[in-house]
This record gives C-alpha cells, sequence and structure tokens, in this order.
C-alpha cells in the first residue's frame, strides 16, 4: 500500500495528493498515518484540510488537533471547511459559526444548503426545520437537486423519490442529481454517470 500511496500523496497537482489523502481515511488505512502527519504543514490548506480529517477518522489525535486550529483561521473559507468537517466526525465545535452563516444570508445558495443540510445530519432541530420548510416551497430549479439530496441524507422518503425522478429526467440538472443519488449508493445513479462518460 505504501508503495502506491506515497507518490499519490506527493504529487504535484494538490488535488491528486488531497483526494488520495481522504481516500486513505474513508477506507481506514491505519499503515498510512505516517504518510499523513507531515502533510499538516503543507502549503495547500485544500490538502492540510483532507490530512487533519484523514487522520481523525483514523483516530490520530493530531487530526482533530489541526482541525480546531483551522478552525481558528483568518481566513473564513477555511474557517467554513474546518467548520463542516469537525461536524461530519461529530465534533460541534463549529456549529456556531455555521448557525451564523446560515442565518445571515439573506438568499439561499448551494453553500448555504450545504451548511445547512450538515446541521440537519447533526441532528440541530432549527436547520432540520428549515429544510423541511425548504420543501414546502418552490425551491430555485438549480437546488432542487441538492436539497432532495440533504433531505434524503436525513430520512425523507419523499425526497428520495424526487432526486429519483431528476436523475432520470433529461435536463441541466440531471447529472448532479444522478452524481448525488450515486453517493447515496443508489446504483441507477452509477449506471447514468458512465454511460455518459462513455458517450
Amino acid at each position: 500500500l505504501r508503495g502506491l500511496v506515497q507518490p499519490l500523496l506527493s504529487d504535484r497537482n494538490s488535488e491528486v495528493s488531497a483526494a488520495t489523502a481522504r481516500t486513505l481515511g474513508e477506507i481506514g488505512a491505519l499503515a498510512a498515518i505516517t504518510d499523513l502527519k507531515p502533510l499538516l504543514s503543507a502549503a495547500d490548506y485544500r490538502l492540510r484540510l483532507e490530512s487533519a480529517t484523514a487522520l481523525a477518522r483514523l483516530s490520530h489525535p493530531s487530526g482533530l488537533k489541526h482541525l480546531h486550529e483551522l478552525l481558528e483561521s483568518s481566513d473564513s473559507l477555511t474557517q467554513v471547511e474546518a467548520a463542516l468537517r469537525l461536524l461530519e466526525l461529530g465534533d460541534l465545535a463549529g456549529s456556531p459559526l455555521l448557525k451564523h452563516i446560515t442565518s445571515t444570508r439573506s438568499e439561499l445558495d448551494a453553500r448555504t444548503l450545504l451548511i445547512i443540510g450538515a446541521l440537519a445530519r447533526a441532528s440541530d432541530a432549527e436547520a432540520r426545520a428549515q429544510l423541511l420548510d425548504l420543501s414546502r416551497t418552490a425551491a430555485p430549479s438549480p437546488l432542487r437537486p441538492q436539497l432532495a439530496f440533504a433531505l434524503s441524507r436525513i430520512g425523507d422518503g419523499a425526497a428520495r423519490t424526487q432526486l429519483e425522478s431528476l436523475a432520470d429526467k433529461t435536463g441541466p440538472t440531471q447529472l448532479l442529481s444522478a452524481r448525488l443519488l450515486a453517493s447515496l449508493g443508489d446504483p441507477r445513479g452509477y449506471v447514468l454517470l458512465r454511460d455518459t462518460a462513455a458517450s
């Protein structure tokens, strides 16, 4: 594993390195801890973020510690990303920041919807209520797949059916819907993505 992973973690393209770090955390590759730790000081913030998240998933204390440090960054984007990762890991330290963002946005956009969905999955009652309220209103067409996806992830069966319908319907949101459906483990999403890539 190490012989395969090391070149990818040190790839000149930081996106490749970051994606590798993320995958190592997701598959529980404990043997990769030694190679992930030095990346916490990488120049690219995305690589630091993914490495810290992977280490946290692998139960190494440096992961959560670094995510908390990123939460205190002077860069607002880094703060939000760190808060979202902490939330995924069951750490609510970044929740006040995320809730502040959703309460101060005057218009719904994809980023805000992502944050609301993350809070809702963390059992935030206000965020869950926001999602349900949005489902009862006419959400902008480009945001319908993300809204259906967010609701699906908190167990809304009707939203899951809507996402399946959007993935089956030819149009500007079909591929996004298929990708989101695939991320829920639905094979129909994978089939559509495969066929599109082959065409």
